[in-house]
């Protein structure tokens, strides 16, 4: 499966935006698309490369990986080869295993946005947190690794 590239409006993400109530955690991050013409990827489950969308990508991008459904894979149910160039460009990385913390998004949404780096945000479940900072920092040891994980005693 080829990824696909489009183009929406300002005036549509303001739309979007100013309408996601059940997902205001991704509010920073179609803001930084918006206003700082920061690009965006998002890679769901599946062994298909994101080669060429990886290649077509800025420098400022956020790249958010879905491992979040009703059963994470971890970075085994996804294309290892082109997730390991995906991870060897990226300066900064998060991982998200708990419920989505939006100053965590709008973190990773202003490093893209004011300093013009590459951050992939990995959504999964508490089963995988660690299986993703190990793929990550296998990938590549140097881009910041935040890990967002459920307080102990409340998993």
């Amino acid at each position: 499966m080829a990824a696909e590239q489009f183009t929406i409006s300002r005036e549509r993400l303001s739309e979007i935006i100013g309408k996601n109530a059940n997902a205001p955690h991704m509010n920073p991050v179609l803001e930084a698309v918006r206003d700082f013409g920061v690009g965006v990827m998002w890679v769901p489950q599946g062994k298909y490369s994101v080669d060429d969308a990886l290649n077509a990508a800025r420098n400022a991008s956020i790249v958010l990986i879905g491992d979040d459904t009703d059963r994470a894979l971890g970075p085994t149910g996804f294309d290892q080869s082109s997730m390991r160039r995906l991870f060897q460009r990226a300066e900064h990385v998060a991982v998200i295993a708990s419920a989505p913390p939006e100053h965590v998004y709008a973190g990773m949404s202003t490093l893209a946005a004011l300093a013009r780096c590459f951050v992939v945000i990995v959504e999964t479940r508490l089963e995988q947190e660690i299986a993703w900072v190990e793929f990550a920092k296998e990938a590549n040891p140097n881009p910041s690794i935040l890990l967002a994980t459920v307080e102990a005693g409340h998993a």
